[in-house]
């Protein structure tokens, strides 16, 4: 209203120059005003951002401390396994039989799959957030953390693949494998008194069975790469841990 009457007061007195300086102003104050607006919103934005990137640090640190008990229990179970199937091998090149060699023979037949999952840090990473963070040493956490899970994946696979081409193969003549997993109702092989009988495994002709001593030499390899990939995953989050709380105290 103020700028208003000044303009027609001016056009009155036709002082025309004087009206120029006053439109002139007048855009001047128009684009501080435009700019400020623009600034403020841009402010606003990053400041969302900023939010939900801290919230997400939250999310996240809570889902690698539960990641991290997970990898440690399983780092305990697969070291026992390791130690049995040691345990098997070491009687097959000893030729001797010990009370626990039948329980710990069990384990060639545990192909379970031990996949982890990390659906928040998936869902961080395709909203594009990797970009925004700053700090290196935390980025190379979070590119570290896909590669060593792409290789768990992959030794999933050969898993699956070992039981397919290998255990079954090779033992259908000596077990009956497809009606245990039936029974079982799992693809672990569930080995007990009655097919242990059906299986020519009394001990002094299964140490002269090379195909089996094989098969455990197989899984042997198998679970020290399972423990290799595992303890790699657990360094990972450990550092990713630390890094994330730092981030978070800063903010």
């Amino acid at each position: 209203m103020w700028f208003k009457r000044i303009k027609q007061k001016l056009l009155s007195r036709n002082k025309f120059t004087n009206y120029l300086t006053y439109a002139l102003g007048e855009v001047l104050l128009i684009g501080f005003g435009i700019v400020l607006g623009v600034k403020a919103n841009n402010w606003s934005e990053r400041q969302n951002k900023a939010d939900k990137i801290n919230d997400y640090y939250h999310r996240i640190l809570d889902e690698v401390d539960l990641s991290m008990q997970v990898a440690e229990h399983n780092n305990l179970v697969v070291d026992s396994m390791l130690n049995g199937l040691l345990a098997c091998q070491k009687a097959f090149y000893l030729k001797h039989e010990d009370s626990m060699f039948f329980e710990n023979f069990k384990i060639v037949f545990s192909t379970q799959t031990q996949s982890y999952f990390f659906p928040i840090i998936d869902e961080f990473l395709s909203l594009g957030y990797l970009s925004t963070i700053s700090e290196p040493v935390l980025q190379e956490k979070f590119q570290l953390l896909d590669y060593i899970r792409s290789q768990i994946k992959l030794h999933d696979k050969n898993i699956i693949d070992y039981e397919n081409n290998v255990l079954k193969p090779q033992l259908i003549s000596k077990l009956d494998y497809a009606k245990s997993v039936e029974k079982n109702q799992s693809r672990a092989l569930q080995l007990n008194k009655d097919s242990l009988n059906r299986f020519p495994l009394v001990f002094d002709s299964m140490v002269q069975d090379i195909t089996i001593l094989n098969i455990i030499n197989h899984r042997i390899t198998a679970e020290e790469y399972r423990l290799h990939f595992n303890k790699g995953l657990l360094n990972i989050l450990k550092g990713m841990k630390a890094k994330l709380e730092e981030e978070i105290a800063k903010r």
